[in-house]
């Protein structure tokens, strides 16, 4: 009995080809990552300009540090003019809210900071 096998497989070209696939993707993807991660800490950056701008406003009664934490948040996550505006003008009436209270206790029974 005489068996004639052919073996079967990938050819050595598509063996690298596929290679480079995969390298190209994996540095894809790590350009992708580094962007991304570069855009998000350029925008947090922005958020904590903007928080200590808006600080000078203050007055005796301030917004709570989680009050802060919550406008870096929202101005950084906003993808356009318009979400920043929002979150711009939601901080705004938070701290014209706390600075128009004058005694500790309202104050500090708005969940805002005295600050005196």
């Amino acid at each position: 009995m005489n068996f004639h096998t052919k073996g079967q497989g990938l050819s050595l070209n598509a063996i690298i080809v596929a290679l480079l696939a995969l390298i190209v993707l994996v540095v894809l993807t790590v350009l992708f990552i580094t962007r991304t991660t570069e855009v998000d800490v350029k925008a947090q950056q922005a958020a904590d300009a903007e928080l200590i701008a808006k600080r000078i406003t203050y007055g005796k009664c301030s917004p709570s540090a989680s009050d802060e934490v919550s406008f870096k948040t929202e101005l950084a996550a906003a993808t356009d003019d318009t979400g920043r505006a929002v979150a711009r003008e939601k901080f705004d009436e938070r701290i014209r809210t706390c600075k128009a209270l004058s005694e500790k206790s309202v104050c500090e029974s708005a969940t805002c900071t005295w600050k005196g």
